[in-house]
């Protein structure tokens, strides 16, 4: 099976949205899902976990931290790509979500076009 579904995962509705904007007018055939917190991006990867081919989470979210949820995405999800963005991760913890989430890429919010592409261009592929 394909996957071509994306989860987005941002405390922020202003940065879903327009992170959910930019990717649609990239990725066309995906679907794009959001999450305003952890909670609600695990009930959508029960639902849908075989189709995601993506998750996308900042780290500084309310209740379950980003870094949790890419632990536990990688650990019951394990063929998800991961990406964290975020503006404000400690270099120890992004150091350890690396190894622990098995994180293909880390983007430093704000983001910039041409850079978010380089990262999730190939793990779209």
């Amino acid at each position: 099976m394909h996957r071509l579904e994306i989860l987005l995962v941002d405390d922020e509705a202003i940065i879903l949205l327009s992170l959910k904007m930019e990717l649609k007018r990239r990725y066309k055939q995906y679907t794009i899902h959001t999450a305003l917190n952890a909670e609600h991006a695990l009930d959508i990867l029960v639902q849908k976990g075989d189709s995601i081919a993506l998750v996308i989470s900042d780290w500084l979210l309310p209740g379950i931290k980003g870094d949790e949820l890419l632990i536990h995405v990688n650990t019951h999800y394990p063929e998800i790509k991961k990406v964290l963005i975020s503006g404000q991760v400690p270099d120890n913890v992004l150091t350890q979500i690396k190894e622990l989430a098995n994180l293909d890429s880390y983007i430093p919010k704000p983001w910039n076009s041409n850079e978010l592409f380089s990262f999730l261009d190939p793990l779209l592929q």
